[in-house]
């Protein structure tokens, strides 16, 4: 799964703290390491695996006596790796991008340590696309985002090794919506569902409890967080690639159909309005009266009848005859 993320932490901060979620000042979520509240990210429109991404979690204190657990944000790398098989040089194949809600509820033995850091993963926005199998290889991949495109917060895992830290993101079965795909991530949706994720919850050992399993198990609340889709590039399944485009719709893209038609209604009005205006004297108001009148129907007048004489040819005179008749032998 791959996602985007353009913005600053500050925007990050200012979006968790907001009234939607935690409702809290940003001065009380820390950064850590080289990350700045200041410092522009560069945007990032296609982040995949070994990518870094910002990453909100509880971290424990320095240990002095007064310093507790805070809320704090640092730099993680996409695709988890457990300790158990840590690599600093994995490959894709060994990294975890997803894992599945259900087998977290269900205590799956691989999951037991793992599940027990849970951080939040900010996004503004997923890419689902099916995998370049013959059947489905020419499918256009979609972007799902909030539909007001605020900030959205999945729920995640994270992992620290040998000063290697990575995360990935939990999904669940999505609703037979609209939506494409089979599986979405958890986005968390207010204050509590953070809380409870973030928090130490149940037994030490497992800090976990059976609120957790509903919350990773139960189908995602439209209503709560709105969601949209469409269209994208196919470009965006190349890892390589980063340009805005890429989670632009596919419709609006350069040289497609609509944004061709699109151009030309553009250029159509600006035409238009670049014309001059005619002058006052030569526009007709709609509602103008009919100022003429209408045309007299003729007076039929009955045609007098033609009379027809019958001239008898030797009743004509001789002059009449020699002059009209020369080439006669």
């Amino acid at each position: 799964m791959h996602f985007a993320l353009p913005g600053t932490i500050a925007e990050i901060v200012e979006a968790l703290c907001s009234d939607r979620y935690l409702q809290i000042h940003p001065r009380n979520i820390r950064i850590c390491g080289d990350v700045s509240e200041e410092a522009e990210l560069k945007p990032r429109y296609n982040i995949s695996k070994k990518l870094d991404a910002p990453v909100i979690y509880m971290r424990e204190g320095d240990g002095g006596a007064s310093e507790k657990e805070h809320m704090a944000v640092a730099m993680m790398s996409y695709g988890l790796v457990p300790s158990w098989n840590f690599s600093v040089e994995s490959s894709d194949s060994n990294r975890i991008a997803t894992v599945v809600g259900n087998e977290l509820a269900n205590g799956a033995w691989s999951w037991k340590e793992l599940r027990r850091k849970r951080c939040l993963v900010p996004c503004h926005g997923y890419v689902y696309y099916f995998f370049p199998l013959k059947k489905e290889k020419n499918q256009v991949p979609s972007f799902i985002k909030r539909k007001d495109g605020d900030v959205l917060f999945m729920a995640g895992l994270y992992s620290v090794c040998k000063g290697t830290s990575t995360f990935a993101v939990v999904k669940r079965e999505a609703p037979e919506t609209t939506l494409p795909g089979t599986t979405q991530p958890i986005f968390l949706k207010s204050k509590d569902e953070i809380d409870c994720w973030l928090q130490d919850v149940g037994p030490e050992v497992t800090n976990w409890d059976d609120v957790l399993s509903e919350l990773v198990i139960e189908e995602h609340d439209d209503k709560a967080v709105p969601l949209t889709h469409y269209k994208v590039p196919n470009t965006v399944r190349d890892t390589t690639k980063e340009a805005p485009s890429l989670i632009q719709p596919v419709s609006e893209q350069r040289g497609s159909i609509k944004a061709f038609f699109a151009k030309q209604r553009q250029t159509q009005v600006s035409t238009q309005a670049a014309e001059p205006d005619p002058s006052p004297s030569q526009t007709l108001p709609l509602t103008a009266p009919r100022s003429y009148a209408s045309p007299s129907r003729r007076r039929r007048v009955p045609s007098k009848p033609v009379v027809v004489t019958q001239i008898n040819r030797r009743s004509i005179s001789p002059e009449y005859v020699s002059s009209g008749s020369d080439n006669e032998s």
